[in-house]
């Protein structure tokens, strides 16, 4: 009996909130993860560099294993963190330059974060790693969370594997804001459910400060406060403070440059953004000669795929976050958004939970993971050697 009891305890001890096993389960993925990874990387960074007709560009640290992470975007979130943004919107310097007014295309969220951060480490890229690998296992953490209350530890470590081996998730330890993002969306989901409204407001406001698609989360938020109330309350306002972290960019924006919408105005300028029919974008660059626009037009179309399983189960909630979370970002540009569609899709959470039910199956489950795996790997070739298949 004093063996069962010892037993139980250690079974639901909890730190920080979740379970022992959850983080053991976490972390030894993480690890061993990221450790392929950089491998895979590092390994075939060197091979391709003997054949390369041109020198590589995206050189960020002297430490090839940190380098990998880094690519594209990268660039801008350190120019920000390193110079801000600039307070005119007329000049445009050279590409390369960071500095440009083009920088206020990116939110200033994650940049921010950068900056604080560097004043204690002292480097700026690893600073960036650091901001977002953190936010990665917070994400990984909340998102055990969220599917343990579903359906239990089982689940919830059948989709935490889900999150390490998607295909894209690689960029969620990359010098991107993909990480920063997932963790505060699904924070807002798993306070939503919980029915701490305004945990929901705070991290809404900061995710709309990290991507502009974070207020039309305000959609799906809003169902799961529907379904709860029914009827007037005032929790209901504390929805509001997620447009709030978007007008408060607004308002920065207008003061710094005269131009409360420059940071439309530079996408629409140096990355065609606009509005357009996403499923319009997803099919031409499906039909594209490219070979990167038809592999990301393929992933977009099974994630379209996945949220019908979505539909066909009654899961509204999901299926509308999924749906704002993908086809407003392809819809707002054309070949601008082409390779971004395999990072979006990084975001989707209840696809994690969706793939992490499919593991149960006993049948098709045990080649899901040695399938997802093997794309990711070959993405993460792909990543480390700046090809345009995931941008």
């Amino acid at each position: 009996m004093e063996k069962d009891l010892t037993k139980t305890t250690s079974d639901t001890r909890r730190i920080l909130g979740l379970p022992s096993r959850g983080w053991i389960t976490i972390l030894g993925l993480f690890v061993v993860t990221r450790l392929l990874l950089s491998g895979i990387g590092v390994v075939s960074r060197d091979l391709v560099d003997e054949v390369r007709d041109k020198p590589y560009v995206w050189v960020y640290s002297e430490h090839t294993w940190a380098d990998v992470w880094g690519v594209w975007d990268t660039g801008w979130y350190l120019g920000i963190s390193k110079r801000g943004y600039p307070g005119t919107t007329e000049t445009k310097p050279d590409i390369l330059d960071v500095g440009w007014s083009a920088n206020y295309g990116f939110m200033p969220l994650y940049p921010g974060g950068i900056a604080l951060l560097e004043q204690v480490v002292g480097d700026t890229y690893f600073s960036a790693l650091i901001v977002s690998n953190l936010a990665f296992l917070a994400a990984a953490a909340l998102l055990y969370l969220l599917a343990e209350s579903r359906g239990g530890p089982d689940l919830a470590r059948k989709t935490i594997l889900a999150l390490f081996f998607f295909p894209g998730s690689f960029v969620l330890s990359g010098a991107f804001s993909e990480s920063l993002c997932l963790a505060l969306l699904v924070g807002c989901f798993l306070l939503a459910e919980r029915g701490r409204w305004l945990g929901v407001g705070v991290a809404g406001f900061f995710l709309s400060l990290a991507r502009p698609i974070g207020v039309f989360m305000v959609i799906p938020l809003g169902m799961i406060w529907l379904a709860r109330y029914r009827r007037w309350h005032p929790s209901l306002l504390f929805l509001g403070l997620i447009p709030l972290g978007l007008l408060v960019w607004f308002g920065y924006c207008s003061i710094h440059t005269g131009d409360w919408m420059v940071a439309a105005h530079a996408k629409a300028k140096y990355w065609g953004a606009g509005f357009h029919n996403p499923f319009t974008n997803l099919w031409e660059w499906l039909v594209h000669e490219r070979t990167a626009f038809r592999l990301n037009a393929i992933c977009g179309f099974i994630f379209l795929a996945l949220m019908g399983v979505l539909i066909a189960r009654r899961r509204w909630v999901e299926t509308v976050t999924c749906a704002l979370l993908l086809l407003v970002p392809v819809g707002g540009g054309q070949m601008g958004q082409a390779t971004g569609v395999i990072r979006f899709g990084v975001l989707l959470f209840p696809l994690y939970l969706m793939v992490g039910s499919f593991l149960e199956d006993r049948l098709f489950g045990r080649w899901i993971l040695p399938c997802l795996g093997i794309i990711q790997g070959f993405l993460m070739v792909t990543w480390a050697n700046g090809f345009h298949f995931i941008v």
